[in-house]
């Protein structure tokens, strides 16, 4: 899964440090503050099942309440395709690394 949306994600203006970070289960050292925005708010909802106040207010000022609706909806898919592709073991290309360990 990781692979397939990498270049989808730097298309789409993410850096390559951003994405190595992440891979690496560490935060971004920098991010534009709608990467930070949007990155505490789905950090704290995947860590808690629910978001404060404070990040909800981010979001909302920054994206409004259609974009939390959409960008809840899309982890909600990432997360489907996620279990699918491991359930399907889905090989990676020749030549490709791993760049996320899977859980023992």
């Amino acid at each position: 899964m990781w692979y397939s949306h990498r270049q989808q994600a730097l298309d789409a203006g993410l850096s390559a440090a951003f994405i190595d970070a992440m891979a690496a289960g560490e935060r971004p050292a920098q991010m534009t503050p709608d990467e930070a925005v949007v990155l505490d708010f789905c950090e704290q909802l995947l860590a808690t099942r629910q978001v404060d106040d404070t990040n909800f207010r981010a979001m909302a000022d920054r994206f409004g309440e259609r974009g939390i609706v959409e960008l809840v909806g899309l982890m909600g898919r990432y997360h489907t395709l996620s279990m699918l592709f491991a359930i399907d073991r889905y090989p990676l290309p020749d030549g490709a690394r791993q760049e996320i360990d899977r859980p023992k």
